[in-house]
């Protein structure tokens, strides 16, 4: 019998990781793009996965309500799960891959088609995997949440710039070109 992080030969399967921030400013100010990295190293090697350099997707300045497979990173990794590569991706949290319901199903679809299970490290204080039926559950739920959240940002964005505007109070930064004062 062979334990389920490595292959009938022994050897450690092989996994790939995805991060993300939303903004130019995270990437050059913050600090999680490599936070992320960390954690999922450190996970990838309590399981027992083989993770290498080039098979770590770090997508820099891009919104998690663009599909998964539109982004740049994200084309990459499709283009590698096409190519028989890994069957594990690490992600810290589900919110770094998605935030559209309808993504999420299709993707971890995609990804069932292709034998691949998705580890989230941080759900809750807990990690949770696709392999049962009930992570599969618990990450449909949570796709819910994800969205929802993204819905309820959008429309106190869209309330607050409406208030702004009712009041005459500037509701945008400098526009070249035009004079506020006069």
């Amino acid at each position: 019998m062979y334990e389920n992080n490595q292959t009938e030969e022994g050897q450690p399967k092989k996994a790939m990781a995805y991060t993300r921030v939303s903004t130019g400013r995270q990437v050059d100010e913050g600090v999680s793009l490599d936070a992320q990295k960390q954690r999922i190293l450190d996970y990838a090697k309590f399981k027992g996965f083989e993770l290498d350099e080039d098979d770590i997707f770090v997508e820099k300045g891009v919104s998690a309500s663009i599909n998964l497979w539109d982004r740049p990173e994200g084309k990459k990794m499709e283009e590698r799960l096409r190519e028989d590569g890994p069957k594990h991706i690490i992600i810290l949290k589900l919110d770094r891959m998605f935030r559209n319901v309808l993504d999420t199903l299709n993707t971890i679809d995609e990804f069932n088609r292709y034998g691949v299970t998705l580890h989230v490290i941080e759900y809750l204080g807990q990690t949770l995997d696709t392999d049962t039926a009930f992570g599969k559950m618990i990450l449909n739920f949570s796709s819910l949440l994800a969205q929802l959240e993204r819905d309820q940002t959008s429309e106190r964005t869209r309330f607050a710039m409406s208030r702004l505007k009712e009041t005459n109070q500037r509701f945008t930064g400098s526009i070249y070109g035009w004079d506020f004062d006069g």
